[in-house]
């Protein structure tokens, strides 16, 4: 069985839609040819699994940090209305930063 190793030189100032749209067009070729990559190496792999990896991980960040801010107001204040205020303030907010 034969080594290939293809080389791809594009424009560095892509953008992210740009370079998605090109890594998905060489995972195509890929596909076509029924070539399994050993390695995938460049900004474009790279950028495209950094936003998925930032991505999962801020849901399980802010899952955490709620389960956390929850905890520490019911034993710092001990009652509904010490918890249920802080965690509406904290979703208006959240949701006024992402609107």
């Amino acid at each position: 069985m034969g080594k290939v190793c293809f080389f791809d030189q594009n424009d560095s100032n892509l953008s992210k839609e740009q370079g998605d749209t090109l890594y998905h067009q060489i995972q195509e070729v890929f596909r076509a040819n029924e070539i399994i990559p050993k390695a995938i190496a460049g900004k474009i792999q790279t950028q495209g699994d950094f936003v998925t990896l930032m991505q999962a991980e801020f849901g399980l960040f802010l899952g955490a940090s709620l389960v956390l801010i929850l905890l520490t107001l019911v034993l710092i204040f001990r009652s509904g209305w010490g918890v249920i205020v802080p965690i509406l303030v904290l979703g208006m907010g959240i949701l006024w930063t992402f609107a």
